[in-house]
C-alpha cells in the first residue's frame, strides 16, 4: 500500500476528518481511550483547531482521497502521531515518520504512554531510543517514556558542557569577587559565542533549544535573578515568582526572533546588576528568598555561584555547536 500514500500539507477544511482520523486512532487502544472518554467531540475539535493546528506544523496521510494519518510537529518535537485503526501496519506510518526526518533530519523527540506497547514497539522498530521515564502532565497523570531519534554520525550534545553544577555557599570574599566578575563578563562571552553566525546556525538545536532560544533563555532568566535579588534585599524572605522556561522559550520573539536585542538587554542588565552586587554586604548576602516550587529556602549567597555557572553553561552550549560544526 506504501506506493498509493500521499503525505500533504493540512488545510483548514480537513479539520473534521482529521480530527476523526485522530480520535479512531486514539480510541483503538482501551488503555488509551479511557484516559480520554470525558472529552466531548465539539471539545476536542476546537482543541485540535486552536491548540494543534494553531501551535503545529500538520501533515496529512491520504490515500485514495481518504485521510488516513496525521503528523504534527514543532521543531524536532512530535506532539501529535496518528495512523487510522483499521489502516495500520501498511506502511502508513512509515511514511509520515519518514516525512517528519526530512522536517527535523537532525533529530527527532516525542513521548508516549508507558502502557501503550504498541506505540512503543513501532517507535522502537524505527530507531527511536527511550531516554528518559516521567508522567505526563495533568489532568492525564500517567506514566509516560520520552522517546529520540538521531540520525546516525549525529553526536548527542552533552548536557552540561561547562560541567554539571557544584553548590557553593560558604565561600569568602575573595571568591565571591571571582564570581562576579564572572557574571560581568557574561554578556560579552555569550556575544562572543553567537558572533558571525548565520540566521540558518542560529537555528541549530542543542538538544531541546536553537542558539537562538539559548540567547533569549539567558536574558529571560537573569532578569528573574536580578529582580529576585532585589525582592530579597527589601522584603522578609520573599516567595519568589517561578515561570515556565520552556514556555517562555518557545514564545515566537525566543524562537524568531533577532538575538541582539537580548544581548542588549544582557548589558545593561548585568551593569546594574554587578553594581548591585559589589555594593552588598555579607549581612545582604546572607539573606534569603523560598522557591515556590521546591519549598527551598536559598540565600543569596547561594545564589549567586548558580548565576555565574548558569551564563557559562549556556554559553558553553554555543562554543560546543560551533566546534561540532567546524563554525
Amino acid at each position: 500500500m506504501n506506493d498509493g500514500i500521499r503525505i500533504r500539507r493540512y488545510r483548514p477544511e480537513d479539520l473534521e476528518e482529521t480530527v476523526a482520523v485522530w480520535r479512531a486512532s486514539r480510541d483503538s487502544d482501551p488503555y488509551v481511550a479511557s484516559l480520554h472518554h470525558h472529552y466531548t467531540l465539539p471539545e476536542e475539535t476546537a482543541f485540535f483547531r486552536d491548540k494543534v493546528a494553531a501551535q503545529h506544523n500538520i501533515w496529512l496521510a491520504e490515500t485514495d482521497g481518504r485521510i488516513v494519518g496525521l503528523l504534527a510537529i514543532k521543531d524536532d518535537y512530535v506532539d501529535r502521531f496518528y495512523v487510522a485503526a483499521d489502516l495500520q501496519r501498511q506502511g502508513i506510518g512509515a511514511a509520515l515518520l519518514e516525512k517528519a526526518r526530512e522536517l527535523s533530519p537532525s533529530g527527532l523527540r516525542l513521548h508516549t504512554h508507558v502502557k501503550n506497547t504498541s506505540a512503543r514497539a513501532f517507535y522502537e522498530k524505527h530507531g527511536f531510543k527511550a531516554v528518559r521515564f516521567g508522567v505526563s502532565p495533568p489532568p492525564e497523570s500517567e506514566p509516560d517514556v520520552e522517546y529520540r531519534w538521531l540520525q546516525e554520525g549525529v553526536m548527542t550534545a552533552p548536557q552540561y558542557p561547562a560541567g554539571p553544577y557544584e553548590p557553593e555557599e560558604d565561600y569568602g570574599r575573595e571568591r565571591r569577587d571571582e564570581l562576579i566578575a564572572e557574571i560581568e563578563h557574561a554578556p560579552a562571552a555569550l556575544r562572543q559565542a553567537v558572533t558571525e553566525l548565520s540566521e540558518a546556525q542560529l537555528d541549530t538545536r542543542y538538544r531541546n533549544w536553537t542558539i537562538r532560544q539559548i540567547v533569549h533563555h539567558v536574558s529571560d532568566s537573569h532578569v528573574h535573578s536580578y529582580i529576585r535579588f532585589k525582592w530579597t534585599l527589601t522584603e522578609d524572605r520573599p516567595t519568589i515568582k517561578a515561570y515556565d522556561e520552556g514556555r517562555w522559550a518557545a514564545l515566537d520573539d525566543a524562537r524568531t526572533g533577532d538575538v541582539r536585542s537580548p544581548l542588549v538587554l544582557l548589558d545593561g542588565l548585568h551593569a546594574c546588576w554587578v553594581d548591585l552586587l559589589r555594593r552588598m554586604s555579607d549581612e545582604q548576602y546572607a539573606r534569603a528568598f523560598v522557591h515556590p516550587e521546591t519549598g527551598q529556602t536559598v540565600t543569596l549567597s547561594a545564589a549567586l555561584p548558580h548565576y555565574a555557572w548558569h551564563g557559562r553553561h549556556h554559553t558553553g552550549q554555543i562554543t560546543w555547536l560551533r566546534t561540532q560544526n567546524g563554525w
